[in-house]
C-alpha cells in the first residue's frame, strides 16, 4: 500500500460534512523524484477554488493552494470530482478504496 490519501481525504470530508462546498478530487500527479505518474486524492473547496492537501506528509499540517497552482506543480491529469455521497456509495458498492475512474490504478491499494 502506498500512501493514505484516499482514506485521509474521505475522513476529512466526513468530518466537515457541514461545509457543502468541499469535494474530493482523484487524479494522477507526477512525482518529481522519479518522474512516475501515480494516483492522488485531495480536497477541493468549491467556494474558494483552492485545493487542500490533507494526507501523507500534510496530515497534521494541511496545505491550501489555488487549484491552478496545484495543477501546475503536480502536473495533474485525469481529474474526477466526487461529492461525499457519491464516494460513499462507491465504497459501499465495491467495498474497496480505489481510484474508480482510473483503470490503470484500480488495484493500486490491493
Amino acid at each position: 500500500m502506498s500512501g493514505t490519501c484516499l482514506k485521509d481525504t474521505y475522513n476529512y470530508l466526513l468530518s466537515n460534512q457541514k461545509n457543502k462546498d468541499l469535494r474530493i478530487l482523484h487524479s494522477t500527479v507526477l512525482r518529481k523524484s522519479d518522474r512516475l505518474r501515480h494516483p492522488h486524492s485531495v480536497i477541493y473547496d468549491n467556494k474558494s477554488g483552492n485545493v487542500i492537501e490533507v494526507s501523507n506528509s500534510f496530515k497534521h499540517k494541511h496545505i491550501e493552494m489555488p487549484f491552478m497552482l496545484w495543477i501546475k506543480l503536480g502536473e495533474v491529469k485525469d481529474i474526477k470530482m466526487y461529492k461525499l455521497e457519491q464516494l460513499t456509495s462507491l465504497l459501499l458498492k465495491t467495498k474497496r478504496w480505489t481510484f474508480y475512474h482510473l483503470p490503470d490504478f484500480t488495484n493500486y491499494y490491493d
